[in-house]
Formats: structure tokens, sequence, C-alpha cells
């Protein structure tokens, strides 16, 4: 994958120490249930343990040397909208079934119009930006909520629910990060980060050309990522 380098400029990135929309991990990290590849198979990432072997996407099995827990919602009130997850439905981003991610999750996308902008046909957005793509949905939790933060020695991508990605940098887990955090120059920009992040509003935009893209070709999104994967 691609964007190793720090050339890249982010919009809309924030200066390092400003954490104005930085929740503490308000959604941020892996919601309960997610099935992550590991040495031992599909595992969900509830199960996870410090020093378990986990299939990453550029370095290989990494073992995972950070992990926190968080319950953002503990299901007797109400759930604040701002803390809906988001539901990604089977074959959108490669995932073998619905998938839930929190709205400041970061995903890898891979796409033609990727490689057009920014000549790498892979990109890492914010979840919220695959809202307007089709079948994407806000859904209010009947249930509590717990999300589960994983990291390694390096940045890495992870495989969950089949072949799509999720972003686990360092020092995600034990003092989760919100996207204002994974937008500054303290995780973009320096050598401290291997990977770079779209602003929500380019990643919206990067969003909007793949589904204009599926338009053209006459083939809903989810239905020609579900055959790319089959094929």
């Amino acid at each position: 994958m691609g964007w190793k380098t720090n050339d890249l400029s982010i919009a809309g990135a924030r200066p390092a120490g400003d954490r104005r929309r930085d929740a503490r991990g308000a959604g941020h990290g892996i919601v309960a249930g997610t099935l992550v590849a590991t040495s031992m198979g599909w595992r969900p990432v509830e199960a996870l343990m410090l020093g378990d072997e986990v299939m990453t996407f550029d370095g290989g099995m990494q073992r995972i040397t950070g992990l926190s827990r968080a319950r953002l919602w503990n299901g007797e009130a109400e759930c604040p909208r701002a803390m809906w997850p988001i539901r990604v439905p089977a074959g959108l981003v490669g995932n073998r079934r619905d998938l839930v991610l929190m709205p400041e999750e970061t995903v890898v996308i891979e796409s033609d119009a990727a490689e057009d902008m920014y000549d790498d046909p892979f990109a890492l957005i914010p979840a919220m930006a695959l809202i307007d793509m089709p079948g994407v949905e806000r859904v209010c939790p009947a249930t509590e909520i717990e999300v589960i933060s994983i990291s390694f020695d390096e940045d890495q991508v992870i495989f969950v629910e089949g072949s799509a990605l999720i972003f686990c940098p360092t020092g995600a887990a034990g003092e989760p990060i919100g996207m204002a955090a994974l937008l500054s120059e303290e995780f973009n920009g320096t050598a401290s980060s291997a990977y770079q992040v779209l602003s929500l509003d380019d990643a919206r935009l990067l969003a909007s050309c793949m589904v204009a893209e599926q338009a053209a070709r006459g083939v809903p999104a989810a239905a020609a990522r579900a055959g790319r994967l089959a094929a």
C-alpha cells in the first residue's frame, strides 16, 4: 500500500495539540463482534489479547502490543446521535457480512478514483465518509456499545470481516484517540506515522467519485465489490 511517505498534504488537519474535537475515544475503536484475521483464524476482536498475532496488510503477522476496551454507551438511556455507529452493507468495502463501524474509525478503500487522485488505489478514510454510499446508514444501537482498540509496534492495517481493512495506529490502545488526533501532525506529517488519513471533506469527495464510477458502469457499488471478491 502506498502513502508511506510524508509528502502528502492533509486538507483540514489541525495542528498537533489541538484536541477540541478529540472526545478521547468517542467514536473510535473496533466494535465488539467484528471478526479479525489472526494466526488462529477469524476471531472476535473482544477475544484478542496482548501478544496475539494478527494478519496485517503490509507486515504479515504482527503481535498486539497494546489493547484497551471502552464501553461508549451503557444502553440505559437514549444513545447520543454523535455516537451512533455506521452500518456498512456486505460487499461494499470487502466485508463478507454487514460491518458495524464507529464514526471516527479509519477504513481503507480501494478504487480507481483513489488511484486517479492520489496515484495509489488505496486510501485511508474516516468511516463517516462512507455515509453517502449505497446502503450505508447510521443506526441507533439497541444495546450497549463496547469497542476495542488494538495497536502494534508500528502503525498497521488489519483485515476484518473478510477483506475489509481497518487502520490501527500506534498509541490507539490505552488512550483512545479521535479523528482530530489522527489528522494532526502528531500522526501525519512526521516520521511517527506510516500512513496518511484523508480529511473528512476529501474522503467524502473520494466516496462520491466511487459512487459515480459504479453508476457509470450500471452496477451498484456493493454488488461490484462483491463480484470482485467472488472472482
